[in-house]
């Protein structure tokens, strides 16, 4: 709360910048981390690894929203969101550089340590996803 009595509230979440960037998909980086993982999944089923089934319950849908996506119920005075008089103050989206790549280029270390804190850091999220859909 502020001294005029009002509440307000921050949220930070992962959208589509000006410039079609989003977490994972910037011009600092060549390679998504995500897409590459979509694209060895996929040729783990053409080799027969796992099924056309595995792989589809092991995706998973990511959508950054655009701005304009975000302002909507605050725009629609029908919406719900505006009819409990929430209103919006201010928007902006900033690009956060992947903190891998700083610290490699801070760095300058041995490239399979890098390789083996980025891997572990992808697993955190991907090993999960991933026994979850396998069917042996």
């Amino acid at each position: 709360m502020d001294c005029s009595g009002k509440d307000y509230e921050v949220i930070a979440q992962s959208a589509l910048d000006e410039k079609g960037q989003f977490h994972g998909h910037t011009k600092c980086n060549k390679v998504s981390s995500q897409e590459q993982l979509c694209r060895l999944w996929k040729k783990f089923v053409q080799d027969g690894k796992i099924t056309q089934e595995e792989f589809r319950c092991t995706t998973f849908s990511a959508y950054p929203r655009t701005v304009e996506e975000f302002k909507k119920p605050f725009n629609d005075p029908d919406s719900s969101v505006r009819r409990k008089g929430l209103e919006l103050v201010s928007i902006a989206t900033h690009v956060i550089p992947c903190a891998h790549k700083e610290r490699w280029i801070r760095e300058k270390g041995d490239p399979k340590e890098h390789a083996k804190r980025y891997v572990a850091s992808i697993r955190t999220w991907s090993n999960a996803m991933l026994i979850s859909g396998w069917r042996n």
